[in-house]
């Protein structure tokens, strides 16, 4: 039986050990192979084995732990053949034999993986983290711990409690003193420093090159430290550049520079040798030893500087949010969660994945890990296919390290968890195993033995979904207080970001608990925080800046539709829309887009950056932060006419006779909408001006000084003054009945309903926490974002009616098709029935 064990098993052993050794105890390795596979001799072999694994180098322990596994699993001890196998699978020789290893780990031991090993508290939080062969931690008070036999212990620190510490290597400690203008270099053990560098201003970023010494940036100059001293440094040329590294291939120190360029200098005498021109700034460069990679707003792209002075590929999408080297593949993330393998030399796409995340990490060989905004973490194959997820509760706050099948990683709360990196997804996760065994039980309705469970999941894995989902259930079960089942909730719908499997049972759950027709996550980029709905007919609408993507959403289920590229666009660009089309402005002009799926777009270049934009039956006008309106004409969207009102950008309101037009620092007035020309002199407010709104008769304004000043449209004089009790956020004229109202939202968060008879507000609603405090309003009431829960408010009252629950945080309401709808910064998209 034991000789069929050792058949069956000879092709596995030979795929591994049977290639053409090179390391430097092939012999020893050779001759284990002998003994094991052809004569038998398990006792000879492993001898040979053991003392390899110790004496060996990587390649050769990796092999030794392989072929000692073999042996104790063909001798039917699968526990030791775990353990071998586990130390072969710290450092395996390649992808397809940490996935074999992987397996027969799970074979020979199906108990559930832990992933957490250890959680290290610190005396302060951690502000940096810096990887080499001896990975290191820096605290904000300066103290360095070192990784130590899997521990990180406190390097005692011999230099200046002042000290800025730039770097720190398995060498030793880049430091300034005396102001900053003094560079050290010292390693870890010593007393003093080894070399120091004296520079005319302060240092302000220092990238060591591996045994040769420092790239150093100063507030003046740029210059190479070395043994031998100052080896080179160039005056303000290279002022604000950031270093990236050397370029081995020509030994070349290459510069990130303001003019959205790599700039090459040769390392033995800072001459420059080359410079690698993009459009747009570049975000990230990754050097290799066959070119280098740089991504800049939303493509990457290749150069090979020996051989070529232009880039070899360029391959475009979204813009970027995190790069790495995956195996032999580069793994590029995109805004909005798209991930995609490159072919290094081509620059073609091999794979593609939708993940939530805004970083990568190679957790281990074959094993690439995607960190979330909110502390998920999602581990992918080769074929980006997912391994296996958990789920930390929080946000990683610095880089991770990783060591001999462990990873390091930082978070808040001055503390670090190590996980195992050898966990490939083919066992269970305790933590889930935990949270299936409560969902188990509190099914058949045994609440107090699922909470047990519960409690066990979420202290392996603080952000377990089902965890956090069935805590949420039990508090509804209970009837606990209204904040605690909301902060509940609010955890299992934060948690479940990213997992579609769980977020689908969770969100469903909870849109029947806060009476929504449903909840829905938008596949928005984490930077864009307070996305905005639009519609167009009956077809709603988001912009997702970061990710520069228009998205059509379906209001009757929240998926979406389809998308379309915008181009590149600012942070909170500029914009507006009709019935149709959509204006947003892009630098110097605006674009104008068709919102149907494969609508035309059409641009016009501008004498000035749009300030404000503004659609009126067939014509779209546009302020400019220089003081100019402009006027385009549907269809094709070309300036009718542009006039030069300010010298500083200025609101305007369109009216059915004018356009009322406002400066920030006081002057107000009407022109005409035909021509753009003044109707009437312009009026000075007496105070700077932070909105305005204008009605078919009067024009409101709100000043610096609290105040409401209300404006006559025919005679441009002023008819009354309302004082509130801060600075004015929104206006709005209302109709009611036969009478004309005016609703304020102020800076203090209270929202005020003036009459036009007197001084003071009708009612006033004290609010809390709104993003913008513009109200929506609809019919007799109107809808204010409240932290979390969008409020109905009565018009003829001011008091509260109703509240839809947005756990989490809200976002400014919308209401389509009477839908309420909100888009909250957590990327989620509430549609709440307003019914009759």
């Amino acid at each position: 039986m034991k000789q069929l064990r050792l058949s069956t098993l000879l092709f596995y052993v030979c795929a591994f050990c049977s290639l053409a050794f090179s390391s430097r105890m092939d012999m020893e390795l050779y001759e284990a192979v002998y003994q094991f596979e052809l004569k038998g001799n398990f006792a000879d072999a492993q001898d040979l084995l053991s003392r390899i694994s110790l004496e060996g180098d990587e390649e050769d322990k990796s092999k030794a732990f392989f072929l000692l596994g073999k042996i104790q699993e063909v001798s039917e001890n699968p526990q030791t053949a775990v353990f071998y196998y586990r130390q072969a699978l710290a450092n395996p020789n390649n992808v397809q034999e940490a996935y074999f290893l992987a397996s027969r780990i799970a074979t020979l031991d199906s108990n559930p993986e832990r992933i957490v090993l250890n959680r290290t508290k610190f005396s302060a939080p951690i502000r940096k983290t810096f990887a080499s062969c001896a990975p290191s931690i820096l605290l904000v008070n300066n103290q360095i711990y070192s990784l130590h036999e899997e521990k990180f212990i406190p390097v005692p620190l011999y230099i200046p409690a002042d000290s800025k510490i730039f770097s720190i290597t398995y060498q030793g400690i880049w430091y300034s003193s005396n102001r900053g203008s003094i560079l050290h270099f010292q390693s870890k053990d010593s007393k003093q420093p080894v070399h120091s560098y004296p520079f005319d201003s302060p240092i302000e970023n220092v990238l060591p090159i591996p045994g040769l010494g420092a790239m150093v940036m100063t507030e003046k100059d740029f210059a190479f430290a070395g043994s031998e001293g100052i080896r080179f440094a160039v005056e303000n040329r290279y002022r604000g550049c950031t270093p990236v590294g050397l370029y081995t291939p020509r030994n070349e120190l290459v510069l990130n520079c303001q003019d959205n360029a790599l700039h090459l200098l040769n390392a033995e005498n800072g001459e420059e040798t080359q410079t690698l021109p993009l459009i747009d700034p570049i975000r990230e460069a990754i050097l290799t030893d066959n070119g280098i990679y740089a991504s800049s707003s939303n493509a990457f792209w290749y150069f090979r500087p020996q051989t070529s002075q232009s880039y070899l590929w360029e391959n475009s999408g979204n813009p970027i949010e995190d790069a790495t080297f995956f195996g032999k593949k580069l793994a590029v993330l995109e805004s909005g969660g798209s991930l995609k393998l490159l072919e290094p030399e081509t620059g073609t796409e091999s794979a593609h994945a939708t993940v939530d995340g805004e970083s990568l990490f190679e957790i281990a060989k074959g094993a690439l890990g995607v960190f979330s905004q909110e502390g998920a973490l999602t581990v992918l194959d080769t074929n980006l296919r997912t391994l296996w997820r958990y789920h930390f509760g929080k946000p990683l706050i610095a880089k991770p390290l990783k060591s001999q099948g462990q990873v390091f990683l930082p978070f808040e709360n001055n503390e670090l968890v190590t996980i195992s990196a050898l966990h490939y997804g083919m066992k269970p996760i305790l933590s889930q195993t935990f949270s299936s065994k409560a969902s188990a039980e509190m099914s058949a309705g045994n609440w107090q033995k699922a909470l047990q469970f519960v409690d066990s999941a979420a202290a392996l894995e603080p952000g377990n979904p089902t965890a956090s989902y069935l805590r949420a259930v039990y508090m509804e079960q209970i009837g606990a207080d209204e904040k605690s089942r909301a902060s509940a909730w609010a955890s299992a719908v934060r948690n479940s970001y990213g997992n579609d499997k769980a977020a689908e049972g969770i969100l469903s759950h909870y849109a029947k608990i806060i009476g929504a027709s449903y909840v829905h996550f938008l596949p928005l980029s984490p930077r864009t925080l307070y996305p905005n709905l639009f519609s167009a007919g009956h077809n709603l609408f988001t912009v997702d800046p970061a990710a520069q993507t228009l998205l059509s959403l379906d209001p009757s289920t929240g998926e979406i539709r389809w998308s379309k590229k915008l181009g590149a666009l600012e942070t909170s660009p500029v914009l507006s829309n009709d019935a149709s089309h959509l204006a947003i402005a892009s630098g110097f002009r605006v674009d104008i887009h068709d919102l149907n799926q494969n609508g035309k777009t059409h641009f016009s270049e501008l004498p000035g950056k749009p300030f404000q934009i503004k659609f009126s039956n067939d014509a779209v006008f546009i302020s400019t932060w220089n003081g100019y309106l402009i006027k385009l004409l549907a269809p094709n969207y070309r300036i009718a006419w542009a006039r030069k009102l300010f010298n500083l950008p200025f609101l305007f309101d369109i009216s059915k006779s004018s356009i009322a037009v406002a400066s920030l620092e006081g002057s107000l007035g009407f022109v005409s909408d035909m021509t753009g020309q003044n109707a009437l002199p312009m009026t000075s407010a007496g105070a700077n001006i932070s909105v305005m709104e204008v009605s078919d008769s009067l024009l409101a304004v709100g000043t610096d000084q609290s105040e409401i000043r209300i404006y006559d449209q025919k005679t441009n004089s002023l008819q009354l003054t309302l004082p509130t009790s801060s600075n004015i956020l929104s206006l709005k004229w209302l109709n009611i009945g036969n009478s004309k109202y005016l609703l304020a939202g102020l800076s203090d968060q209270k929202i005020c309903l003036y009459g036009l008879t007197s001084k003071e507000p009708l009612w006033t609603y004290a609010g809390e926490n709104s993003i913008y405090t513009t109200p929506v309003v609809k019919g007799n009431s109107l809808y204010i974002d409240q932290k979390s829960y969008v409020a109905k408010i009565s018009l003829s009252k001011g008091t509260l009616e109703k509240r839809f629950p947005t756990p989490g945080g809200s976002g400014t309401p919308f209401i389509l098709d009477n839908t309420l709808f909100c888009a909250s910064p957590k990327r989620l998209l509430y549609a709440f029935p307003l019914g009759k």
